[in-house]
This record gives structure tokens, C-alpha cells and sequence, in this order.
């Protein structure tokens, strides 16, 4: 298998987010997506932010069903035609990126439609809160994806610039690509759902706290979490 094929391996979404969260330590957050974007108002225009505040909405959802919190819209001529959030732990299916769900029905939109899905994927944007994994980037290219704007970059799996890029993918079309436009409130959402005990992960590697130590006042410190791997 040559090191190109080699690079589509399924990455969880959970070492995608973990990265992120390692990555980006520190920050200085700010928790409010429109103040983020304010500063890039010469940039997005109002139905842009409109469609990334839509795309974090949906991973909020995915936080309160136990599912990685990445959200995603397809946006066709200023209409939503589709949308998706991770539903990994759910399907038990690996694939079941936020990406990938929404593929799944923007092609039976296409269908219902009468519409031919690579012609239409050519005029659609994609909104999406974290950099799609290599799958789902690799996925994009050969639909021939007209723009992507993403929340925030992971620079150890990212598929899009980070890691992977249409060279590795072989393909020969062109994706505009507007990165990190909310960096502080995508890090928030995938602390948010690693702080909390994840049901569907499998116990030998669920978070446990170290007990304080006995007799030592002087340690202020918080309890640390670890994982179990």
C-alpha cells in the first residue's frame, strides 16, 4: 500500500479533538462566537456568519447526545440543503463523521431533486466547526467542493492544510478554503464533552482523577485528569 493510500486511514473524531485541545492550551478564549467574528467582518459576510453560528449549534447537539461535537452545514445558492454532527458512538460506525452524515443527505437531497450531486457540490459551501479528518477531506475533493470554512485547524490530522492537501489526494480541483474562524468556541465545545464521562467509551479508558495526596496542605493544585490507554 503506497504512503498516499496509506493516509486515508479512519482517524476517530476523538484524536482529532483531543489534538485540538492539546494544541491550543494556550489560548485566550473568548466564549462568544459573534464577538470572534466581528473581527473578520471585512471577510464573512452576514450569511456566512449565519451559517458557521448554524454549524455550532449542531455540534452543541452532538455534546447533549454524547457524540464528539463537530457540526457541520451544506450550503447551496444561500439555501441549507443538508446538515450533520458526529454520530459515531451511537451507529458504532467509525464513518459516521459530521462530514459524512451530511453527505449522505445532501446526495438524497440531490436525488429528490433531480439534481446531479458533483454538479451541484461544484456552487455548495461547506461549514463546518473543526478542519475535516483526511476521510472526510479526501471525500471533498473528489466531490469537487466549491469552499469550506471551518471553526478550527488540527494540525496533526487535519485533512484539509494541516495534514493532508489535494496533492496527496491526487486531485486536480481546487477548494477555497477559509480557516480558524472561531478557534475559541470549538476548543470550548471539545473540552466541554472530554470533561464530562463519555458512556460509550469503552472503560479501560475513561477518565479517572489522581486522589490528592494525604497530608499536604501546601498543594493547591486541581486534581489532574488522566485517561486510561
Amino acid at each position: 500500500m503506497s504512503s498516499d493510500i496509506a493516509m486515508l486511514k479512519i482517524y476517530s473524531r476523538q484524536r482529532l479533538a483531543e489534538a485540538v485541545i492539546q494544541l491550543s492550551d494556550d489560548l485566550i478564549v473568548s466564549n462568544d462566537l459573534n464577538v470572534a467574528l466581528m473581527s473578520l467582518k471585512k471577510e464573512l459576510s452576514e450569511e456566512e456568519v449565519h451559517f458557521l453560528n448554524r454549524a455550532f449549534e449542531i455540534a452543541v447537539d452532538a455534546v447533549l447526545n454524547n457524540e464528539v461535537p463537530v457540526g457541520c452545514v451544506f450550503v447551496f445558492e444561500g439555501q441549507e440543503v443538508a446538515f450533520g454532527r458526529n454520530d459515531v458512538n451511537r451507529t458504532k460506525n467509525p464513518t459516521y463523521h459530521a462530514e459524512m452524515v451530511a453527505l449522505k443527505m445532501m446526495k438524497q437531497w440531490c436525488m429528490d431533486n433531480g439534481h446531479d450531486l458533483e454538479e451541484i457540490m461544484r456552487r455548495t459551501t461547506l461549514y463546518v466547526t473543526l478542519e475535516p479528518c483526511i476521510m472526510c477531506a479526501s471525500a471533498l475533493y473528489h466531490l469537487r467542493l466549491k469552499k469550506i470554512l471551518y471553526g478550527a485547524a488540527n494540525e496533526r490530522f487535519g485533512g484539509l492544510v494541516s495534514v493532508g492537501s489535494k496533492e496527496k489526494y491526487g486531485a486536480e480541483h481546487f477548494i477555497e478554503i477559509i480557516p480558524n474562524l472561531s478557534v475559541d468556541r470549538a476548543v470550548k465545545l471539545l473540552k466541554e464533552f472530554y470533561e464530562k464521562q463519555n458512556p460509550f467509551c469503552p472503560e479501560g479508558k475513561r477518565k479517572v482523577k489522581k486522589p490528592k495526596k494525604s497530608g499536604n496542605n501546601n498543594d493547591n493544585s486541581d486534581d489532574a485528569i488522566v485517561l486510561n490507554v
